[in-house]
């Protein structure tokens, strides 16, 4: 199951993989910030605070994206 998500100049791509495993790319303008081979293995707390410094409207893109999944796999 694929993921992608697009707040102006911002990208969250996730891909759910069968074996539950989670892809996840974070691009902006293009380039790409951020990609984990597995999402279960990110702290959230310390990789949103590294997205705020970032980019407050990636911020909010990730939130999103991390909320629907954790209802969706729950």
């Amino acid at each position: 199951m694929i993921f992608r998500f697009f707040i102006l100049t911002c990208e969250i791509y996730g891909d759910i993989m069968p074996d539950r495993t989670v892809y996840l790319t974070i691009s902006r303008q293009g380039k790409t910030i951020f990609k984990s081979d597995n999402i279960q293995e990110i702290d959230q707390n310390k990789f949103t605070s590294k997205l705020e410094m970032t980019n407050k409207e990636l911020l909010t893109a990730f939130d999103k994206f991390y909320k629907k999944l954790q209802n969706r796999y729950q």
